[in-house]
């Protein structure tokens, strides 16, 4: 299984961007999931993945910080939008 959870510090990066955006940190919630990805096709298939995932509650938007792709909702014109990472810039460590 591959790790791709942020690390602490990773949080607290994406926390300062949240509040300098505007928004209540209080809405939002850290989650970690197993999910499955592989560089070729970002969502579906591929190799099982713990991933860090951050929920704001009211809406029920989110991102999710994946080891080869993010995925986060809304899109700018779909529900779903997804984000490659080059192989070079992983976060993934196996566990």
């Amino acid at each position: 299984m591959t790790d791709a959870r942020l690390k602490k510090t990773e949080r607290q990066d994406v926390f300062h961007l949240v509040t300098g955006a505007g928004f209540d940190t209080t809405e939002f919630k850290w989650e970690e999931k197993r999910d499955h990805e592989s560089f070729r096709s970002s969502m579906g298939g591929g190799d099982e993945v713990v991933v860090s995932i951050l929920l704001h509650h009211p809406t029920e938007y989110y991102l999710r910080f994946g080891a080869f792709a993010n995925k986060f909702s809304p899109a700018v014109n779909e529900r779903v939008g997804f984000e490659k990472q080059p192989p070079s810039s992983s976060r993934a460590s196996s566990a």
